[in-house]
């Protein structure tokens, strides 16, 4: 018998080409794992995991946000230390996991190995996936889950579930909104899916014999307990339900794009947020090219994608793929009008394994075929080109870089001793103190969320300060300024009464070391209360 007719073989072949994508996977996700410094939303992420360790449960519920990776961190920095290699670990397991789980569920949605080897090998060098594997945050950890999500529920489209099926498909349910709120998205999706499945293939009597059908409603069963169960953290928070989440975004028409374009290409191509932030149209129109040839290339695709997957013999798991891809983020959207949590890209990375999948079908088609589709691996060759060169921005780039107050803790922690720290964000400050800068009580910050450190607080309590006694030296601080003190207050009034020393340009922050400041005319004169420093 040929060796590449035997079915044995062949399998054992797969198994290691799956064996060498995912090695990739987790070689690309451990590369330079501590080179980007602590950021903003990963410290959170460790306070959460410093007050359970603090205050247990009560510590855990003191944010709203779902805490099963809160206590992975826990648990890892327990064991290995508060390190950002350690921190950042866990979802870099959960990130390599998600290759041969992709490999797994695409072989269930479509029976065919070599759309899942490719779909495993797009998901392992993506720089999109590689990006959140590499962040001290639950968004891995909750692409993991729903991958297992669909892996489990996909046999309800056919037929009921077996009681063991159910008990997994509860449990990595429940997991996943104990990871994050927005796994409900994908639940919803998903039911709506099987619904409108029947409806659309035999009118109102399939939707009739779909409702009337305990295949449905055994599914239903499932998600019913994991919310049940996930109401339980849901009661223990209700005060912090209503609480802000993100920063509000401009061009809400563009979020829908602009999302599919980050599944692409990772947040390392194209315009950085911070250039985005500044100004949108500016940022489009500076880097008008490669967004052009990039969408031109993903258009290409996924036309081509579109047409693979509503094929006649996988009609359904196709439609499915698409449902998967675009219900969640309508939903996202809708959740930011209905709601105070602003639409992000990473709270909708529960769809981006569908747009992978999608491109690996038009890709495996268009190979079988290349005389025929070879503008559809022109464009696949395009797109792998953009994400090699977003993975070597993120790398080795400092224009999409983390901010860093790692090096400006570096720079003032030597001359700490005697001065007066001022940041114009009080969300330095623990981020600091993480990088051993163990900040004094009289240090100064802005908090755009108390009403008592206002930007006016803090100048009134500097010009108080200096009219009793003049400050010898002091360190300013300025980080994510647009949040807490835009019209650069603080820093304003510091270059007015203080001598500059010394001025470092960060990534995304800014060391100014100042001298002899002391007061002129015209100060205000506003008590304001005493001085914290909060690790909020």
């Amino acid at each position: 018998m040929n060796a590449f007719s035997d079915p044995s073989r062949t399998r054992q072949r797969h198994l290691w080409l799956l064996l060498a994508i995912t090695l990739l996977a987790a070689v690309v996700r451990l590369y330079h794992l501590d080179a980007q410094p602590l950021w903003i939303d990963e410290d959170a992420s460790f306070e959460g995991a410093q007050a359970f360790a603090r205050n247990g449960f009560a510590g855990l519920t003191s944010d709203q946000i779902a805490p099963l990776h809160t206590l992975l961190l826990w648990a890892f920095a327990r064991v290995g230390g508060a390190s950002e290699w350690m921190l950042r670990l866990p979802s870099v397991i959960a990130g390599v996991s998600c290759v041969p789980v992709t490999y797994a569920l695409v072989r269930r949605l479509l029976g065919d190995t070599r759309v899942a080897l490719l779909s495993a090998a797009l998901s392992a060098v993506s720089p999109f996936a590689v990006w959140y594997a590499q962040e001290a945050r639950m968004y891995a950890l909750l692409m993991l889950f729903a991958l297992l999500h669909v892996l489990l529920s996909w046999p309800a489209v056919q037929r009921g579930l077996r009681a063991g099926e159910l008990g997994a498909l509860a449990l990595v349910t429940t997991l996943g909104l104990y990871t994050h709120h927005y796994m409900l998205l994908l639940s919803t999706t998903f039911g709506l899916f099987l619904l409108l499945t029947a409806t659309v293939e035999r009118g109102v009597p399939g939707m009739i014999d779909t409702l009337s059908s305990r295949r449905f409603w055994s599914w239903c069963a499932t998600q019913i307990v994991a919310l049940l169960l996930f109401s339980v953290w849901l009661w223990v928070t209700a005060d912090k339900l209503g609480n802000d989440a993100g920063f509000a975004k401009p061009a809400a028409i563009l979020w829908a794009p602009y999302a599919l374009f980050s599944f692409v290409t990772g947040p390392t191509f194209g315009p950085s947020t911070a250039e985005l932030r500044s100004d949108v149209v500016a940022a489009l129109r500076a880097q008008a090219g490669p967004i052009a040839v990039t969408a031109i290339a993903a258009a290409i695709l996924s036309l081509a994608a579109l047409r693979s997957a509503l094929r006649r013999d996988r009609r359904i798991a196709g439609a499915w793929l698409l449902v998967w891809l675009f219900v969640p983020i309508a939903l996202a959207i809708l959740a930011t009008v209905l709601t105070r949590i602003q639409f992000n890209v990473r709270y909708v990375i529960i769809s981006f394994p569908a747009l992978m999948i999608l491109f690996a079908l038009a890709l495996t088609d268009a190979i079988a075929r290349p005389r025929r589709h070879w503008i559809v691996l022109v464009a696949g060759a395009v797109l792998l080109g953009v994400m090699a060169v977003s993975l070597q921005h993120w790398f080795n780039g400092t224009r999409y870089a983390k901010e860093d107050l790692r090096r400006a803790a570096a720079i003032m922690r030597p001359m700490q001793r005697g001065a007066l720290i001022v940041a114009d964000n009080q969300r330095a400050i623990p981020i600091l103190n993480y990088y051993a800068m163990r900040l004094p009580t009289d240090t100064l910050a802005v908090d755009n969320i108390a009403s008592g450190r206002t930007p006016a607080i803090v100048v009134a309590t500097l010009a108080r300060m200096v009219e009793h006694q003049p400050v010898s030296r002091l360190w300013f601080v300025s980080y994510r300024t647009w949040e807490a003190d835009p019209e650069h207050r603080v820093r304003r009034w510091l270059d007015t009464h203080c001598r500059i020393t010394r001025n470092v340009a960060l990534s995304g922050a800014l060391v100014r070391g100042y001298t002899a400041c002391m007061p002129r005319s015209g100060d205000t004169n506003v008590t304001p209360p005493p001085p914290t420093v909060s690790g909020r």
